[in-house]
């Protein structure tokens, strides 16, 4: 048992004693329930905090909601067209493998992030809620609306699953106030973790790669394998091997495997070399299109040896920087779908409100919302279990 397997043991223990203590304090938000709810903990954590800064910078943090106003509406159409897109596919061309979202758990490999480890994991939620969660309390706070708690819970599926943050303000008042005061308390959240993904790239990109490329040597490339039926696989190759050759040839990076799979054809043979030996992979057709079947492919490199000492810490800072980038990025994005329960599908509530009757503004929403909510269990469900639409095909 390694030393992550026992943080989440003890996280979890932790955390069970605390919610049993407290108990009392729990409440439960139905949504589609006992499917889909929310099991919420109110404190008043940081209330305080947000009333020194929204006091001190209430000119500011009132245009960063105008601006988060702006901005969170082209990402919420960018998240839906994106996902709406991907539905259509998935439906359409049902020998499609890649459902394009995933559930972002500990001990799992996720698309685009890699495998996530439990701690940083952790330590990247925490630091993305409070930012969004800080960022919704401070916008209210600088129009002096009331935030009545903040707290933590869990957004369950069946069971709860995935540990969220929130602050409540006080809702009645708000509900008076104009849609743009509304809008930009909710779009604030997800702008500032969107800000935050931006802040770690430039870091990333100006500090820790230049550190990087200084201390290491390119060795070769790596990636995943897609499923055990593509050509990749049958030919012997595993995830995360190294490529140190490519059709007979040294190389230290993917671009020249890459450049070649664009012209590549049907049935043609290629060569992958690792230490242990040549592998010749057979290409297949996918969608007109030649194939050996693997994603998520990366350069990979080895620590100069008089910079070994170094490789642990940098490492690991590079890997919790990523993750807190991704995490960011995604769930900020996420937070700007059209669902009931995110930020995005209150801004698109109030907005649709504000221009049309109630009821067919909730008639809309309804669609919108369900429409979103139907496309996100289908990718799910494409991801986990495999894609039901294959029964047509």
């Amino acid at each position: 048992m390694n030393y992550e397997v026992i943080a989440a043991i003890i996280f979890v223990i932790v955390l069970g004693i605390i919610l049993i203590k407290n108990k009392k304090k729990l409440k439960v938000e139905k949504i589609f329930f006992p499917i889909l709810y929310l099991v919420l903990y109110r404190t008043k954590f940081g209330l305080n905090f947000m009333d020194k800064v929204a006091n001190k910078f209430r000119k500011a943090i009132k245009v960063f909601g105008y601006i988060s106003i702006f901005f969170g509406f082209i990402g919420m159409a960018y998240v839906f067209v994106s996902i709406l897109m991907n539905t259509i596919n998935l439906i359409f061309k049902p020998a499609v493998t890649d459902a394009g979202m995933a559930l972002i758990l500990p001990f799992t490999e996720t698309p685009l992030i890699g495998y996530m480890p439990f701690i940083q994991w952790i330590l990247a939620l925490f630091i993305l809620m409070v930012v969004h969660e800080f960022s919704h309390g401070m916008v209210t706070r600088a129009y002096n609306m009331e935030v009545r708690s903040s707290g933590f819970g869990f957004l369950s599926v069946i069971v709860p699953i995935l540990p969220l943050a929130f602050v409540e303000p006080n809702e009645k008042k708000l509900a008076k106030k104009p849609a743009k005061i509304q809008n930009s308390m909710y779009a604030a959240g997800p702008m500032a973790n969107i800000v935050l993904a931006l802040i770690i790239f430039l870091i990333m990109n100006f500090v820790f790669i230049p550190i990087h490329t200084k201390i290491t040597e390119p060795i070769g490339f790596s990636f995943d394998i897609i499923n055990e039926t593509m050509p990749a696989a049958k030919a012997g190759l595993e995830s995360d091997i190294v490529i140190i050759s490519f059709n007979n040839e040294s190389v230290t990076d993917a671009y020249s495997f890459i450049d070649y799979m664009q012209n590549s054809t049907i049935g043609e043979t290629i060569y992958f070399g690792t230490e242990n030996g040549t592998y010749a992979v057979v290409t297949e057709d996918f969608d007109n299109r030649s194939m050996v079947g693997v994603t998520n492919i990366k350069n990979e490199v080895k620590f100069k040896d008089n910079y070994l000492w170094m490789k642990g810490i940098f490492t690991w800072k590079f890997s919790f920087l990523w993750i807190l980038f991704w995490l960011n990025l995604l769930i900020g994005l996420v937070n700007l779908l059209p669902l009931a329960i995110t930020d995005g599908g209150r801004m698109l509530k109030v907005t649709l409100e504000s221009f049309m009757k109630k009821e067919r503004a909730r008639l809309i929403f309804l669609i919108v919302s369900y429409l979103m909510f139907f496309s996100i269990v289908l990718g799910l469900i494409v991801q986990y279990i495999g894609n039901p639409f294959t029964i047509f095909s």
